[in-house]
């Protein structure tokens, strides 16, 4: 499991702004706060980093943390990521994949 894991990560990967060749939270918080264009990468970006966490958590078979609801808007997801990130600096130089995980996990965790 860990492997496919790393293996959707590194595909999500992006070299700009890259520690170990992964996308950093800096990165993201750069280009939400650029204009539309860098909003819109980074919305994909998160949406990116989704879709991979819900093919690894079907591939797996293992119950994911994260329960989005019907139809969010990715633009939506884009903002919880980066108001996230805003109230944790300290996390910014970690790789983004992981915080997007975090941030969403946090404002969409499933119920037990």
């Amino acid at each position: 499991m860990g492997a496919a894991i790393g293996a959707v990560v590194l595909l999500l990967a992006a070299p700009a702004g890259a520690v170990g060749g992964f996308k950093t939270g800096t990165t993201l918080v750069r280009e939400y706060t650029s204009g539309a264009e860098g909003k819109a990468r980074q919305a994909a970006y998160v949406a990116g980093v989704l879709d991979g966490e819900r093919i690894v958590a079907e591939f797996a078979k293992f119950r994911s943390p994260i329960c989005l609801p019907p139809n969010v808007p990715t633009g939506h997801l884009s903002l919880v990521v980066h108001e996230w990130l805003e109230k944790h600096p300290e996390r910014l130089n970690q790789q983004a994949a992981n915080l997007v995980l975090v941030a969403v996990k946090e404002a969409f965790p499933c119920q037990p």
